[in-house]
């Protein structure tokens, strides 16, 4: 293999993976599911480099040369946005208050671009039915969402009902 075709092949998947990384953090969170946007770029990359090595599209060392650059763009930005909060906040997605105190906050569902129908769908699988339950509802970086209820609107645990028998006696 010539070293200039290997370089190439490194400035390639370099270029390939920044820019699938910028147009996935454009989607959004709640369109990558579970996934992080970083996760979601190297597995799609990887799985695209394995299955043209294993096909024969590029050979075996083109392959490596690719894989190997990927990973470690991927480990040169999770150290750094470790050590860095203003490259974390770049890479991930901060979680963001869509409900505080039974109030949507319409500004940052249209900043999330979420209808109220999807909150909703969201809300229900969290055995919400009423707005006034929610103490705080916030999309988290992944793109679930999280549901703290008001104190009264709780379930009751085990460990209640025997504070209440405590009360009585």
């Amino acid at each position: 293999m010539e070293m200039q075709v290997l370089l190439m092949v490194a400035v390639r998947a370099a270029i390939v993976y920044a820019f699938l990384f910028v147009v996935v953090r454009l989607l959004g969170k709640r369109k990558l599911g579970s996934h992080s946007a970083l996760s979601l770029v190297i597995a799609i990359l990887l799985a695209d480099l394995a299955s043209q090595a294993i096909f024969g599209t590029v050979s075996i060392g083109y392959a490596l040369v690719a894989v190997s650059i990927v990973a470690a763009m991927y480990f040169i930005g999770d150290f750094f946005s470790y050590r860095h909060p203003r490259l974390q906040q770049l890479m991930i997605d901060e979680p963001r208050t869509l409900i505080r105190d039974g109030e949507i906050l319409q500004h940052e569902l249209a900043a999330e671009r979420i209808s109220t129908m999807e909150l909703w769908s969201m809300l229900r699988q969290h055995g919400v039915d009423d707005l006034s339950e929610v103490k705080l509802a916030v999309m988290e970086p992944s793109g679930h969402l999280t549901v703290i209820r008001q104190e009264w609107a709780r379930e009751a645990l085990k460990s209640d009902l025997q504070m209440m028998r405590r009360d009585e006696a």
